[in-house]
C-alpha cells in the first residue's frame, strides 16, 4: 500500500512540474512493458508455423464462427 501511495505522490510532483509531456513518459514506459509480451506471442506463433510446415506438429482447423 505504501509503495503505491509513493507512486502516486512521485505521478502528482510529476504532473505539477512537467505536465506538458508526463503523458507521453508514462504511455512510453508502459509500452515498454507490453511489449515483450507481444514478441514473445508472435515468436511462439512462428515456432509454431514452422513446426507444422515441416510436419512435426498437426495442421490446426480452427475456423471462425460468425455470427
Amino acid at each position: 500500500m505504501l509503495t503505491i501511495t509513493n507512486i502516486y505522490f512521485i505521478g502528482v510532483i510529476f504532473n505539477y512540474y512537467i505536465q506538458s509531456i508526463i503523458f507521453n513518459i508514462v504511455l512510453n514506459i508502459t509500452s515498454l512493458g507490453i511489449l515483450p509480451y507481444w514478441i514473445f506471442i508472435i515468436l511462439c506463433q512462428i515456432n509454431l508455423r514452422f513446426k507444422i510446415n515441416k510436419g512435426k506438429e498437426n495442421k490446426i482447423y480452427f475456423r471462425l464462427s460468425l455470427p
